[in-house]
């Protein structure tokens, strides 16, 4: 009596113990195959001994049942241990559905027999206490549960065989395998032996088999915390074992390389790489590569990989042993993506060369717009020094009319040299800034190539130069900004002009083609001058720069005229090309479109006969702070017999045309920029006093510019028309004579 209770007790305890480890395993390892093939080993084993326990203490009452759910345990044992141990040994049965199946299939079907057993007496013949009687399919059951229980054991050999540490442990666990099926064995045949202590024997085999398994890593028991610190690694990793098969990877892996073929306890290093190389176009290093697949230690180097998306992306490999105690346990791969790092350096590089580049245009600027301010001088003092010398000259020779009228000449041309630098200044500046619009009038193209030809036909006969000129003809008006086309043309022709040596030619060739409306026009002007390189042909439309820094010294200019001509045709629509050869002469032409003017009763006012017109009986008022302004305008004007008055600022001309009476005045010239009352407010005023003549009197704007922003802002605040200063005597007589419809 005692006896059978200390057995049931020693069975209770065996039990709990058991599924004390169970729990340890299930709730603090991943459920992989090789935890559940351990965990069902490890059930089946205690309910085994559980039952063995249960008999001890039961009557001859209960043995039928007791009995049939201890061989239950005994059919499904033998089963467990093989799929654990092919696990155990990583056996590349385990992905078989066959051998599952009949892992599966053939407890079951012994289960079905010994269920049934008591229907048809094969299984056991009777149920007589403590020892029932065995029939045929017992002992196919003992003998194929005896086949199972060697194959594993044979599986244990095997990997005691292989493995290189821990060999006693797996020894021991292949061994108590073998000693229990021999007790259980010598249990069933020998009627002597009244306890099964085969389950003792299988505990014990289990230990060894937990043992076992947590020191080579097969069972991990890791922590939650280390559990979750692995599952939020932002690198990839794989874990491997000392076999360099796969056992481990994080969903950091599995989310980088959805379509990688990842099996684990079979997936060989090699396999993976080879995966990488192959399906994902990798670029691995061959003494990685090399190093991974034979070598122990650690390295690292960077590989190339191709997603299934086609984007390239670089990581960095680290290649690690695990080792405990000198002992090799494991490799660890891991891949972390650098390829944004990649991209940011690549892109902070290539911002570095544009940066390094806009510095060097930026210094070869500062050092070109240094060179066009020491030029810029020069060319500003040549005329100021002709200006002040010939008027010494002329004041010194008030007998002398013939040298008067030579130094006169001179300051003319000197004077009109000054306007054109200031004015190109101006306009390069407007453009810089974004400022710079064209007008669109209606002119006659015929007129203005006409003047700017007739213009050079005189330099180049002084220079011993031929002009040749093919001009096709033109439509009589068309709509643009004729004095920035005629601006572009003299400038390309004074470059021909100046860069020609005497006995040269010059051609000025303008065809066109008429479509649906508009004109398009082609420009080509040639010479045969000194010509240039393709280099210096690159740099010719950069602001401020010459083709040669000898050029300025040789010939003068600033290096602003090609630059700033390439900007105005630009607005127009077209672009200057060069063509050019050292010795052979230069040649720049482009192509515009212009609308064409259907109505053409409007024509341009430089057209216009610009004699002085007869003002008799007209009253012109004259506004401007600046006394030398208002003289050399009276001057201009007194050859029209007009009556002149003269007014200081806006505020002064507003009170004397309110104190005149209806006619007074005909025509007023108001300066913009003044004192006390600015010509703008000054017209507004005017406009809405109640005097008669305040809207039909005539207001021209005088402004130191003729942008097209000038005209618009002086014509928006109720001004008649524009002049720009300086004061051209040509301009005032032709404007004049447009609004008071005189034609001489």
């Amino acid at each position: 009596m005692i006896q059978t209770i200390l057995v049931f007790i020693m069975s209770a305890v065996l039990s709990v113990t058991i599924f004390y480890i169970l729990g340890i395993v299930w709730f603090g390892d991943k459920r992989t195959q090789m935890v559940r093939s351990f965990f069902a080993m490890g059930v089946v084993t205690a309910f085994w001994i559980i039952f063995n326990g249960v008999m001890a203490i039961s009557d001859a009452k209960s043995l039928p049942i007791m009995l049939s759910l201890g061989m239950v345990c005994v059919c499904a044992l033998p089963f467990a241990l093989l799929w654990f141990s092919l696990n155990y040994i990583r056996s590349p049965l385990i992905g078989s559905k066959l051998i599952f199946g009949l892992i599966v299939g053939i407890p079951l079907l012994d289960i079905f027999f010994l269920i049934t057993s008591p229907v048809h007496r094969l299984y056991f013949t009777d149920y007589n206490f403590p020892f029932p009687g065995k029939g045929i399919i017992f002992w196919i059951h003992t003998a194929i549960c005896i086949v199972a229980t060697l194959l594993s054991f044979i599986c244990i050999m095997m990997q005691t065989a292989k493995a290189q540490r821990d060999k006693i442990i797996t020894f021991g666990a292949g061994i108590g395998i073998l000693v229990s099926a021999v007790i259980h064995i010598r249990f069933a045949f020998d009627s002597e032996v009244i306890y099964d202590l085969s389950p003792i024997g299988f505990f014990v085999t289990f230990l060894l088999f937990g043992f076992s398994a947590h020191k080579v890593r097969i069972l991990r028991l890791r922590r939650k915390t280390l559990d979750q610190i692995f599952s939020y690694l932002d690198d990839i990793c794989f874990i491997f074992d000392e076999e360099r098969v796969l056992i481990e990877c994080n969903p950091a892996a599995e989310k980088a390389f959805p379509q990688l073929p990842i099996e684990k306890w079979t997936t060989q290093i090699g396999d993976l790489l080879g995966y990488m190389q192959a399906d994902m176009k990798g670029r691995i290093p061959k003494d990685i590569l090399e190093f991974i697949l034979e070598k122990e230690g650690n390295c690292e180097g960077e590989i190339n990989l191709v997603s299934s998306n086609g984007q390239v992306k670089t990581y960095t490999l680290s290649w690690h042993t695990i080792a405990h105690k000198n002992y090799k346990r494991g490799y660890m791969l891991l891949l972390a993506d650098i390829s944004i790092y990649r991209n940011m350096i690549g892109e902070i590089s290539e911002k570095n060369d544009i940066l390094i580049e806009l510095n060097n245009k930026a210094m070869a600027a500062a050092e070109a717009k240094s060179t066009f301010l020491a030029n810029m001088s020069h060319e500003i003092r040549t005329p100021l020094n002709a200006i002040i010398g010939m008027s010494h000259i002329a004041k010194d020779s008030l007998e002398d009319r013939e040298k008067i009228s030579v130094s006169i000449e001179h300051i003319t041309r000197a004077s009109k040299h000054l306007l054109e630098l200031l004015n190109n200044i101006l306009d390069m500046s407007k453009i810089e800034s974004g400022k710079f619009t064209l007008a669109e009038d209606p002119f006659s193209l015929a007129y203005v190539l006409e003047e700017v030809t007739s213009m050079f036909s005189q330099r180049c006969d002084e220079n011993n130069l031929t002009l040749a000129v093919d001009i096709d003809e033109m439509p009589e008006l068309v709509i643009g900004d004729a004095l920035r086309f005629k601006q572009v043309i003299i400038n390309l022709l004074g470059n021909a002009v100046k860069f020609s040596s005497s006995n040269g030619t010059i051609r000025l060739i303008a065809k066109k083609e008429l479509e649906q409306g508009h004109l398009l026009l082609n420009i080509r002007i040639s010479d045969t001058g000194i010509g240039m390189t393709g280099e210096q042909v690159s740099r010719l439309f950069n602001a401020f720069e010459q083709a040669d820094s000898s050029i300025a010294a040789r010939f003068g200019g600033t290096g602003m005229g090609l630059a700033l001509s390439q900007h105005l045709i630009g607005l127009m629509g077209g672009v200057i090309e060069a063509e050019s050869s050292i010795g052979q002469g230069s040649v720049f032409s482009f192509t515009i479109e212009l609308p064409v003017q259907e109505d053409t009763r409007k024509s341009e006012a430089g057209q216009l006969n610009n004699y002085p017109p007869d003002l008799s009986g007209k009253r012109i008022l004259i506004v401007d702070d600046i006394d030398i302004n208002r003289f050399i305008l009276a001057e201009f004007l007194s050859n029209t017999n007009a009556y002149i008055e003269e007014a200081v600022d806006g505020a002064q001309a507003l009170e004397m045309f309110k104190k005149s009476p209806k006619g007074y005045y005909d025509l007023i010239f108001m300066d913009v920029q003044m004192p006390n009352m600015n010509g703008y407010d000054a017209t507004k005023k005017i406009r809405s006093s109640p005097h008669e003549d305040a809207k039909a009197l005539l207001i021209v704007a005088m402004t130191a510019n003729a942008y097209k922003e000038d005209v618009d802002k002086a014509l928006e605040s109720g001004m008649s028309a524009h002049l720009s200063k300086p004061i051209d005597i040509d301009k005032v007589y032709a404007l004049i004579a447009q609004i008071f419809a005189f034609v001489q």
